[in-house]
């Protein structure tokens, strides 16, 4: 039986967005990265053992943007965008 998993994450460096994807394919381990382009890391020609899949034009039709919208706290978070705080109002003793 074949078993394939993917893992990707995007991670930021100097203003600059990172997409890094690893490919496990019965038991071997491919890794890639790129900070240039999100949807290239999927229309590779060479170094990787697996197809394009099917959501490559979502990723490049996605706009990323670097900006803090909103932070979490303990109540709820804040939003920068309305300068406001948003409260979760539930027991912190239910789990």
């Amino acid at each position: 039986m074949l078993t394939k998993l993917r893992k990707s994450y995007i991670t930021n460096s100097s203003g600059t967005m990172y997409l890094s994807s690893t490919e496990y394919l019965d038991g071997f381990h491919y890794a890639s990265s790129n900070g240039a382009d999100l949807g290239a890391v999927y229309q590779e020609s060479g170094g990787t053992a697996y197809e394009p899949e099917a959501f490559t034009e979502l990723l490049e039709a996605i706009n990323y943007q670097n900006i803090l919208k909103f932070f979490p706290t303990a109540e709820g978070f804040y939003d920068y965008e309305n300068s406001e705080y948003i409260y979760q109002y539930k027991d912190h003793f239910d789990k």
